[in-house]
């Protein structure tokens, strides 16, 4: 169920049993961009975990993280290409912008670009 409430934010509960049981709120800004999520365990022992999310002018997310106002823990270049993450590390990118190498096992591994520069292949580094 989510639904907004009369003064707060977005409320979610799961409807059937999951590993996302519990409560879960949102938070937004004044452009519809998600600043805060709690998400309050089901149970007797109930507890509530919290991440929050800032956005620099151009829109693009620069923290999340359990702390409210925390550093800008995403970076971008001049041309708006991440170029680092705190979960995936560093991203390097090619002239033309396409994707060279990443620290990120999920985005690692080589790749390869036709020439409209649609990823055409991309290999799992190894170990992952």
């Amino acid at each position: 169920m989510i639904g907004p409430q009369a003064r707060g934010p977005a409320t979610c509960e799961s409807p059937r049993p999951s590993t996302h049981d519990g409560l879960h709120e949102y938070g937004y800004d004044h452009a519809g961009r998600i600043t805060e999520w709690t998400k309050t365990s089901a149970g007797s022992a109930s507890t509530a975990e919290t991440t929050y999310y800032a956005f620099d002018a151009a829109g693009r997310r620069v923290y999340a993280g359990p702390v409210e106002g925390g550093a800008d823990n995403f970076v971008f270049d001049d041309r708006d290409r991440l170029q680092s993450s705190p979960t995936a590390g560093d991203y390097e990118w090619s002239a033309r912008g396409t994707l060279v190498d990443s620290a990120d096992p999920s985005a690692g591994g080589d790749v390869a670009y036709d020439s409209l520069d649609r990823m055409v292949v991309r290999e799992e580094a190894a170990g992952t």
